[in-house]
């Protein structure tokens, strides 16, 4: 009796601990209940525990809970606080709306009019130049990742190479799909050198911008010409609505930037920061080390005629096989490398900043040297910006702002990433048995005949060597950019005020690539030189009326106009087959290709644009837009197009 009741006991010990720790997992979306776009970042909790987690980038959390009836908390920064009970559901749909005092926040909008966010009638997400600077990085649009639902940021290769940036996803298969970048009011060129076609391609893409680019020629433009040091915040305005005072070129959304002024005050402010970052590489490939180079379960014998790079051969035990450089070597496991062909590499940032004002004007003064290293060995950065900015009241009414900031970068042998010459698929494809180290030995010592220079690699083929790439292969792009404007502010009356404001961007960049004889793709070696320039001058002004008809209606317009006149220009030379194999020059090629130009092209848009906006006692809110241009690029009949938007929001 008493061992039956033990076993009791016993039985309902388990059943009872079995579901104590039993566990659900839940899993869920959660969006703006406005817009519906997914938020990420938002910490997700167990009501009562410490147990919690927060949403992907796509909005998207997953949760394990010991309660399928527990509650579960969302919160986000701009956000109501919302709670859930479960009721043994596992699958959740989750809709947050904006707090009161997000909706109050006040933004910046098209043309650096400032709005209550309440007021709009789309989406825009503003971030604070805090939070892009704390932690730096060499490309501004890299610390905006994951800080605004919707904008997507991909990173177009290695060290110093551009990022594409999309809002809400393409908008175009093949087009541009690119969001328009805008600093202090004045829309930046993000393009690159010219291709051997003639065209012109966009920063972080393989063309205009619809699809993205992995290439080594893929370097910065646009965004990462901004030093984060000098930014005041970022409004991200989503959609075409948001952005049809900017006209065609801001259909895929606008990347406001609003930089840094000097303070007002009589004292000299001096501020020195430096930063030192360490990176290593986060996740890579898993391997199997059973089997070594070789196919059909044994390991490869003829180096002369058959030599491939698979490692299908036979179990790594040790013995003595041929070597892919002629000899014989222990066929063994080397486990680690593909992650040793990696270094550590450092980032260092400084920047220094001056400003002094007085009652009626202020002056800022910056400088940021970055010197950076890539994970991949003999690649680094080196860029200076300078950036002097002077604001003065000349008047009660009249005001005078005035910036110029003048950008230099170099990039010594940024690692081609992708494509014939990529290096990192000859990193990844490395045999199980190939010890990294050896692979140094490139090419051999003090080569005389021809054949002499041929790059030594692990596998027949046009597999290539990753120290040939790194070290005997050339690449570098030098880009030199000045951006500018000077604006004149004049206050008519307390409800009227006009500004008229020029504005400049001047982009130089050369790119020179070698390939040496002996190249695994170009036996022979190849070079090429390219220069690019492009120009962007833009005039324009903006009258601004606002008036209190009564104490609920409040109406503001605006009535402005820009004259836009973009140009470029470039040219590519290159070459195959050299006559000195040591010595890298155009004229010491055997084959010289007709330069390929691309002649100077202008094109001018002239745009009158208009907005009105009626608020009517804090809760209705209308809103109309309109955009003429006329462009130089159109026949005469088709050159003149407009865009108009219009919304009306209400709160109870």
């Amino acid at each position: 009796m008493i061992q039956k009741i033990m076993n009791l006991v016993l039985v309902i010990f388990v059943f009872s601990a079995f579901n104590s720790f039993a566990q659900t997992t839940v899993t869920g979306t959660i969006s703006d209940s406005t817009d519906g776009m997914e938020l990420p970042s938002v910490t997700v909790l167990e009501k009562g525990t410490s147990n919690g987690t927060t949403s992907d980038f796509n909005g998207k959390f997953t949760i394990e809970i010991s309660n399928k009836n527990a509650t579960l908390q969302f919160s986000y920064l701009g956000y109501k606080t919302k709670e859930i009970t479960l009721n043994g559901e596992s699958i959740l749909n989750v809709t947050l709306e904006q707090s009161a005092e997000a909706l109050d926040e006040v933004v910046i909008t098209a043309l650096g009019i400032s709005r209550e966010k309440k007021s709009l009638g789309y989406a825009v997400t503003q971030v604070s130049g805090e939070n892009v600077n704390t932690i730096k990085d060499n490309n501004l649009a890299s610390s905006l990742a994951g800080k605004v639902a919707g904008l997507q940021i991909s990173q177009s290769g290695s060290l110093g190479s551009a990022s594409r940036i999309t809002i809400r996803g393409n908008n175009s298969l093949g087009g541009n799909s690119q969001a328009l970048i805008v600093v202090d009011g004045m829309p930046i060129n993000a393009s690159l050198p010219i291709n051997s076609d003639g065209s012109q391609v966009n920063s972080g893409s393989a063309d205009s911008g619809g699809s993205p680019s992995y290439e080594p020629s893929i370097s910065g433009g646009g965004i990462s010409d901004i030093n984060p040091d000098d930014v005041e915040s970022i409004s991200v305005l989503k959609g075409p609505s948001a952005a049809a005072l900017y006209g065609s070129r801001a259909g895929n959304g606008v990347i406001l930037i609003t930089t840094k002024k000097g303070s007002r005050s009589n004292n000299l402010g001096v501020s020195i920061k430096s930063n030192l970052y360490i990176d290593n590489p986060m996740l890579l490939p898993e391997y199997q080390n059973k089997y070594g180079q070789g196919s059909f379960g044994a390991a490869y014998t003829d180096r002369l005629n058959d030599w491939g790079q698979l490692s299908w051969g036979a179990p790594l035990d040790g013995s003595q096989q041929a070597y892919y450089n002629g000899t014989d070597k222990a066929y063994s496991s080397q486990a680690n490398n593909v992650k040793d062909f990696f270094r550590q590499a450092t980032r260092k940032i400084t920047s220094l900043s001056i400003d002094k004002g007085s009652e009626n004007s202020s002056v800022r003064f910056s400088y940021t040297n970055n010197s950076s290293n890539s994970i991949v060995e003999n690649s680094d950065l080196a860029s200076h910006n300078f950036n002097l900015r002077a604001v003065t009241n000349l008047s009660d009414k009249l005001t005078v702002d005035t910036k110029a900031t003048y950008f230099t970068q170099n990039v010594n042998n940024r690692a081609s990433t992708t494509g014939a010459q990529g290096l990192l698929a000859y990193v990844y494809n490395m045999p199980r048995n190939v010890a990294v180290d050896d692979l140094r030995d490139y090419q051999m010592a003090n080569p005389g005949a021809p054949e002499d220079f041929n790059v030594i690699r692990y596998a027949d083929g046009n597999v290539g060597n990753p120290f040939w790439q790194v070290y005997n292969d050339e690449t570098s792009v030098r880009r030199s950019r000045f951006l500018g404007f000077a604006k004149i502010n004049y206050e008519f009356t307390d409800w009227l005020s006009a500004f008229v404001r020029v504005g400049a961007d001047v982009t130089n960049i050369r790119d020179i690539k070698i390939y040496k004889p002996g190249h695994h793709f170009i036996s022979r070696g190849s070079m090429e030189i390219g220069e690019s320039t492009f120009n962007e001058l833009n005039s324009e002004f903006l009258v601004t009326a606002k008036h209190d008809f009564t104490d609920k209606l409040n109406i503001v317009a605006n009535v402005g106009g820009n004259l836009s006149k973009r140009t470029s220009e470039g040219m590519l030379v290159r070459g195959t087959d050299f006559k000195i194999p040591t010595a890298f020059f155009i004229s010491n090629l055997n084959v010289v290709n007709a330069p390929e130009e691309s002649p100077l092209a202008i094109k001018k848009v002239n745009s009158l644009y208009g907005s009105l906006n009626v608020a009517y006692d804090n809760f209705l809110y209308l809103d109309v837009s309109a955009r003429n241009d006329w462009s130089s690029t159109l026949s005469e009949e088709n050159r003149s197009y407009m865009y108009n938007s219009a919304s009306l929001i209400s709160y109870s």
